[in-house]
């Protein structure tokens, strides 16, 4: 049994601009977004990755249609992007389910390397990338839209609450959802079920992290290696921040770590 399947979210589109294309299509350094998402995640597995979708031509042609695809035929937000997966992750053999954001350039090996080992040791069924961000100025105004990472009393992780339906306390939160999980890949397929429509017919992945808490199943964090690995191209302004850093002075490292377990 193949312990991960990669999966990249790519149909998304780029509302902040004026063309209807692919927000994982535009470009960083000449090079589209899902490009670089797509490098960062052949470090850690080997294995074809499921990309998925609205079944644009540009998107598999750019990708060398050299992965598995599976179309989410009307944008219907992270969550329908899952249930356009689902039967491709009924039939996969691997345990655990990998979900990458393909808008998100700035992530590095590393950090979903050390999803991985957090998950091996801990064997949670859930597991989250996340960014503590110091505040929301500067460089961090990037992640002022990002949803919040909610907490209980216990510092248990209880759900995700999306910006534009978090209270004035929930937006004062500096940990942020980056979008990156591992999930085991039966307990995805039956959550999955769980997930209902937000708004306009939209389905939101991040439910799956309260589903999880109701649940009493216990849900691993881990954060980015670097902060502003958090940052994704969902706005245009955000590009000359990500091109500024992508080799920069953040310094992104693209090697393998190795986490001890805690005993």
């Amino acid at each position: 049994m193949k312990r991960n399947q990669v999966v990249i979210l790519a149909a998304s589109k780029d509302h902040a601009a004026t063309s209807s294309k692919q927000t994982v299509l535009c470009s960083v350094f000449n090079k589209p977004s899902i490009l670089h998402v797509v490098d960062a995640v052949k470090k850690i597995d080997k294995k074809p990755m499921v990309i998925v979708n609205q079944g644009d031509v540009e998107t598999i042609e750019m990708t060398q249609a050299r992965y598995i695809y599976a179309e989410q035929s009307d944008y219907n937000g992270t969550g329908g992007a899952i249930l356009s997966a689902q039967s491709f992750l009924a039939n996969s053999s691997s345990k655990n389910i990998v979900v990458v954001s393909g808008d998100n350039p700035l992530i590095s090996n590393v950090t979903l390397k050390k999803l991985l080992r957090k998950n091996f040791w801990s064997e949670s069924p859930v597991g989250m990338v996340v960014a503590d961000v110091s505040s929301f100025t500067g460089d961090n105004k990037a992640f002022r839209h990002h949803g919040r990472v909610v907490r209980d009393k216990n510092g248990v992780i209880s759900g995700v609450v999306e910006y534009l339906d978090a209270t004035s306390v929930e937006k004062r939160i500096t940990e942020v959802n980056v979008g990156c999980y591992v999930f085991d890949r039966l307990w995805l397929l039956a959550a999955i079920k769980k997930l209902t429509a937000v708004s306009s017919n939209i389905y939101n992945i991040t439910d799956l992290i309260s589903i999880a808490y109701s649940e009493g199943v216990s849900v691993d964090s881990v954060a980015v290696v670097s902060e502003l690995e958090g940052v994704d191209i969902s706005q245009n302004k955000n590009i000359a921040l990500i091109e500024k850093h992508l080799y920069g002075d953040i310094g992104i490292p693209q090697v393998e770590v190795t986490v001890e377990r805690v005993k």
